[in-house]
């Protein structure tokens, strides 16, 4: 090929209109209002996770006791809120690329509160279920990556102190004032650059603004890992509305505080091995840690149950178990956004992103909504430790499936292009073209035989 030829690269649109954009400078007040907005970002999803699951403790005890409830029927009102954000989760990832980050967060923060402060207050089972759905949807657009447990401490304690609807109402204040202080410091994140659309087909495809479902779903490392995360989710969906009960069976009469203390032990875990999460991935590459992660919450089942017996006391035999719960889901959690980002072809651009994101807390969702009816169901036929077998082994067997399956993507060593850009508004053009100069490892929304003319053309 001689120099006059010019070869194709479908990422070249991309680049072009982000060297034509003008960056965004800020000011110093604003660089301020950011780093704050970053932190009230944290705090909001600490107070969402908060609201969200501060009934695991104690629910199911109250739900038994004052309302008749059965276990299997606490499982469907824990349920609720994951299914209606499964079914939200998909239309989430459009409203992000239409409405923008604001809008969506602050409707979602809207909704999970009034939701919350409704479930605290209902005395049937249809309010239950009606606020539990609005919470789902509130969380479809607030929810993060990070574990519904860590925040369930502070929840137990109030309810000691003030009863059912204490910890309700004060959590729901706290909600108000941090999305208050958000709406204060909130500085616009700049849209993505838009790619000029000529005649040439590939530029069209190129310059989509908007991604779609399937267009991401047809990636496989993308569909193994969102049914991990929902994996990974529906194992605390399936401890939430039966553990107090085994606890209680297991470890005698324990306060609500020491309840909410042992259903937040595998946090200390977790950020214990979130922290090394760089060194393992690094180690042993990211889908071999989520594989692992599988492979670990399957062994957490196992001694739960217990099927395996690791100490004659009772207490040491559960904490084991939490804490391997901690480390399992820190592994098959926290690399899923890094993996399954790092895999998506560059030309796909931004609105990929939100999709993957919301597909993500989709499957998170869908799993919450099977595992509290399974761990309810289960439990009430068969047993809680034959349901904790039954559990193991589907991690154990999924965890063996997605070693085998899933594409190492860390080779590729690249994010997306606006990744970096919206990091530092002054990169170039050509410093952007360097970094991504690495072709993507797996199949595009292009077909192989139309992206080989393109670059023959």
């Amino acid at each position: 090929m001689n120099d006059s030829t010019q070869t194709y690269d479908p990422r070249q649109p991309l680049l072009a209109s982000t060297a034509s954009t003008a960056p965004m400078r800020l000011t110093p007040g604003q660089r301020a209002k950011r780093r704050w907005m970053l932190v009230l970002c944290q705090t909001a999803y600490f107070v969402t996770i908060t609201l969200l699951y501060q009934m695991a403790p104690f629910f199911p005890v109250y739900a038994k006791e004052q309302l008749g409830l059965t276990d299997a029927t606490i499982g469907v009102v824990f349920a609720f809120l994951p299914c209606a954000s499964c079914i939200m989760a998909p239309v989430t990832g459009y409203l992000l690329q239409l409405l923008g980050y604001f809008t969506v967060l602050l409707a979602g923060g809207v909704f999970v509160a009034i939701g919350t402060l409704g479930f605290g207050f209902s005395k049937a089972l249809g309010g239950f279920l009606a606020f539990r759905a609005a919470q789902g949807v509130g969380a479809a657009c607030t929810y993060s990556a990070t574990s519904a447990i860590m925040a369930r401490q502070a929840s137990a304690g109030l309810f000691q102190i003030g009863g059912f609807h204490t910890s309700f109402i004060v959590l729901t204040i706290v909600h108000f004032g941090v999305m208050i202080l958000m709406m204060a410091t909130w500085v616009p994140i700049p849209p993505a650059p838009r790619v000029p659309v000529s005649d040439g087909g590939s530029e069209q495809r190129s310059g989509r603004k908007v991604v779609g479902v399937r267009e991401v779903l047809r990636m496989r490392h993308i569909l193994l890992t969102v049914l991990c995360s929902a994996f990974v989710s529906s194992a605390f969906g399936f401890m939430d509305p039966v553990l107090s009960e085994h606890f209680l069976n297991v470890l005698g009469d324990v306060s609500p505080a020491t309840m909410g203390l042992m259903f937040a032990f595998p946090s200390v875990t977790m950020a214990v091995a979130t922290l090394l999460i760089p060194k393992t991935t690094a180690l042993l590459t990211k889908h071999v840690t989520l594989a692992l992660g599988l492979l670990v919450m399957g062994a957490s089942f196992l001694t739960l149950g217990p099927t395996i017996e690791v100490s004659s006391n009772p207490w040491v035999q559960q904490l084991v178990a939490l804490g391997l719960a901690g480390i399992g889901s820190s592994w098959g959690w926290v690399p899923c956004m890094p993996y399954m980002i790092e895999g998506i072809p560059p030309e796909m651009g931004h609105g990929a992103i939100d999709m993957v994101s919301a597909l993500f807390n989709g499957g998170a969702s869908l799993g919450e909504a099977l595992g509290p009816i399974l761990g309810g169901s289960l439990t009430g036929v068969i047993g809680f430790s034959p349901a904790c077998l039954s559990y193991a082994v589907l991690f154990l067997l999924y965890g063996a499936l997605f070693w085998i399956l899933a594409p190492d993507t860390s080779a590729q060593d690249r994010l997306l292009p606006y990744t970096d850009y919206d990091a530092n508004p002054g990169i170039s053009a050509a410093r952007i073209s360097r970094r991504y100069s690495t072709a993507s490892l797996l199949p595009s929304p292009v077909e192989p035989g139309t992206a080989l003319r393109e670059r023959s053309e």
